[in-house]
């Protein structure tokens, strides 16, 4: 589980706070949040047959891919 929570912040770090100046904690709290939306629908993640979470949700309600089975 990990290797997950670091691969996530090795993303935020990139994506989210070396691509921006934050001035305040209200700038950064707002990036932050709009980062999580759009890493929680729309990135596409090699781990989900390069889909983005919504489209790769859609395919398996539509039955189109077999969903990934979790494990802990």
């Amino acid at each position: 589980m990990t290797a997950y929570i670091e691969s996530y912040e090795s993303i935020l770090e990139r994506e989210c706070f070396y691509v921006y100046e934050f001035r305040t904690y209200a700038e950064t709290y707002e990036e932050v949040a709009r980062f999580l939306k759009f890493y929680n629908s729309k990135r596409i993640n090699g781990s989900i047959h390069w889909l983005s979470p919504e489209e790769y949700h859609q395919r398996v309600l539509n039955r189109t891919i077999k969903g990934i089975e979790i494990t802990a």
